[in-house]
């Protein structure tokens, strides 16, 4: 049997040691893990401090528990992180999977076994919404429920419009309430301006990181854009906006010099479905084995999404929502198919692509039955073969690192 552990001090301590040999081994690149660390110490840090924790999903903007004082921790982020350690992840799987069904999403279930095993404090209050999948609508209320943990349901409608934006507003402000009675917290509306501001910054550099990647030779790694997935839990902080100015720095760098990330880029790949967790390592193999560069993928694309006037409070929320339709998966996978193939057709016509890789997340059911739909659609308009397989981004056991590289390099040796 293996021994219990609390997994958030787990992460908090893996991501300091993280930070500190990459800070021996490579001095001055030691920014990439250092919102990690600060984003997982500080969860890890909440309860001695006494400040109320409230699990979310990647849905609930964070600005608003961070402007009422509370400390967020976003179960996705939680689970696409720890995918990494392999010795870990396959323990919360099969725990899992004596409570649900394997075709339940891995994101879920390997939260849903780090709560069944018991290695996590428990938090004050779970609040999630219903978006982006059926797998995410099941999993939290039975999480809150097995853990007798007050919650709240975002119902997020399908329809990116001011209509849904305003609807969720709506239930943004519900949830808001629910949040004070169960925590005892206030939202503080000066805090909020502040926290406001900080998430206006990093959405202004996502808007400009994702422009400045368009140029040829990309400047940046791909690798970067799933490590990006770290601000469903922190946008509204000044770490967050360190973190995304690191990279606009070291693009504008690369851009005045002249170079690209890599020295001969040969293809520029749209990565069309969910990254593969386990081993983001994979884009770094394919850089280096194909001059092959993701400049943009379609789940974490973030566009500059500002909140104008800060001291109208409808407007806030309005804003809010809209940002909460716009997170990776939600942004397509909760929409109809025509939010998706305008995704595919932007990362085509303005980055560039001239190769496409569709690997199909197998908890993620509802994508695969637009999969055709968008693999024509790209082989139409602009001449391209798309790779199609399927994969656990979370599970190694499912297809393993071997032999989606040997996919990948069939396709690349055959397709040119």
């Amino acid at each position: 049997m293996q021994e219990s552990i609390d997994i958030v001090e787990y992460m908090a301590t893996s991501l300091t040691s993280i930070k500190n040999h990459v800070q021996k081994k490579y001095p001055g690149q030691e920014w990439v893990y250092e919102a990690q660390r600060y984003y997982w110490a500080s969860a890890c840090e909440a309860k001695q401090k006494g400040i109320p924790v409230v699990w979310h999903n990647q849905s609930i903007p964070p600005e608003l528990l961070y402007a009422m004082g509370v400390v967020p921790l976003c179960l996705d982020v939680l689970s696409t992180s720890l995918a990494a350690f392999h010795a870990l992840t396959p323990k919360y799987l099969d725990i899992a999977h004596k409570y649900v069904p394997e075709y339940v999403c891995a994101v879920n279930k390997i939260v849903i076994g780090i709560v069944m095993s018991g290695d996590i404090p428990l938090p004050d209050a779970i609040i999630y919404a219903s978006g982006p999948c059926d797998s995410s609508r099941i999993s939290y209320p039975m999480i809150a429920q097995s853990l007798n943990v007050p919650y709240f349901c975002v119902d997020a409608p399908f329809q990116d419009n001011d209509s849904g934006h305003s609807y969720i507003a709506g239930q943004l402000k519900e949830g808001l309430a629910f949040l004070e009675q169960v925590t005892g917290k206030r939202l503080d509306w000066s805090s909020m301006a502040d926290v406001i501001e900080q998430s206006n910054l990093s959405y202004g550099l996502f808007g400009q990181i994702a422009e400045l990647r368009k140029t040829t030779p990309c400047p940046l790694p791909g690798k970067l854009l799933t490590m990006n997935s770290v601000a469903l839990g922190m946008s509204g902080t000044p770490q967050l906006v360190d973190y995304l100015k690191k990279q606009q720095e070291q693009a504008l760098e690369k851009i005045e010099k002249k170079e690209g990330r890599l020295a001969d880029e040969k293809r520029r790949v749209a990565w069309i479905q969910n990254p593969i967790f386990f081993n983001i390592g994979i884009l770094d193999w394919m850089e280096k084995e194909f001059g092959a560069i993701v400049p943009m993928d379609a789940f974490g694309w973030r566009k500059a999404a500002l909140i104008k006037d800060v001291s109208d409070k409808e407007a806030v929320f309005k804003g809010l929502a809209k940002r909460s339709l716009m997170v990776p998966m939600t942004h397509m996978g909760s929409s109809p198919v025509e939010y998706w193939m305008q995704s595919a057709t932007e990362l085509f016509r303005d980055y560039k692509c001239n190769t496409a890789i569709f690997a199909g997340h197998v908890g993620c059911t509802h994508f695969w039955a637009v999969g055709k739909l968008l693999k024509d659609m790209i082989y139409d308009n602009f001449g391209v073969t798309t790779l199609v397989f399927d994969v656990d981004a979370l599970d190694p056991r499912y297809v393993g690192t071997d032999i989606i590289q040997s996919r990948i390099r069939d396709f690349m040796e055959t397709v040119k």
